[in-house]
């Protein structure tokens, strides 16, 4: 059982230095070969937002990306693909869509007993949006040592594939002093290296209707000292 474990066990001197990367860097840095969560109230624009990410990726790499958007129809996901290549990014390469494979599906619980038919299911892809975590969660929202399990499933298909996870979840957390306010148990927010908060513009002219802002909630990858306080 701990073979595996002994075998990731070697001297400090011995292990090569490397730059944390990010996918999307310059658009909404992603942390690669790893977790990422974007959080935020129904309504405000996530499931946008990963379709968005996934077209950049794209466009720009060639990546092969999975969006399993279980709230959604793959009919409404591929209106809004095509809105954003055509209002938002603004060029006429619909080529693209086939890196894109979109999941409409109620889908298994992520468990450990589930866990290696998701890391065969995922191996063909890059960059996997997750939406939302509580579709794929069947443990008690509240309990840390359940999220925590479901958490570290998530890690070890990400670092067994090599695969860059989004994940989106939903905020409850009104008034808080946490930098975070996505619902239920801490330990979900806590596992992930990079996690944003979307949110309206308060804009009482309406100047900004309809844009959001992305926040940083959380960031162990020192991202934002790498941009230098901004978001690119």
């Amino acid at each position: 059982m701990f073979e595996y474990i002994k075998q990731s066990i070697e001297p400090i001197s011995k292990i090569e230095t490397k730059e944390q990367t990010f996918l999307c860097e310059n658009f909404v840095p992603i942390c690669e070969n790893g977790l990422t969560m974007i959080s935020g109230n129904g309504g405000k624009g996530k499931s946008f937002l990963s379709i968005q990410i996934a077209l950049q990726l794209a466009m720009q790499h060639k990546t092969k990306s999975l969006l399993w958007l279980s709230e959604d129809s793959k009919s409404i996901s591929k209106q809004r693909a095509e809105l954003i290549l055509q209002n938002v990014i603004k060029i006429n390469a619909r080529s693209i869509l086939n890196l894109i494979d979109i999941c409409d599906e109620i889908p298994p619980a992520i468990t450990e007993s589930s866990l290696n038919n998701y890391i065969n299911l995922f191996k063909p892809y890059q960059f996997i949006v997750i939406d939302p975590l509580i579709a794929f969660y069947d443990g008690d929202e509240n309990s840390n040592t359940q999220a925590r399990a479901f958490m570290n499933c998530l890690t070890k298909i990400a670092k067994t594939n090599k695969q860059s996870i989004l994940i989106t979840h939903h905020n409850t957390k009104q008034y808080t002093n946490e930098p975070s306010r996505s619902r239920g148990a801490s330990a979900f927010i806590d596992a992930v290296r990079l996690a944003y908060e979307i949110d309206f513009i308060n804009d009482e002219n309406n100047k900004n209707e309809g844009k959001r802002i992305l926040k940083i909630t959380k960031d162990n990858l020192g991202l934002k000292t790498k941009k230098n306080g901004k978001m690119a």
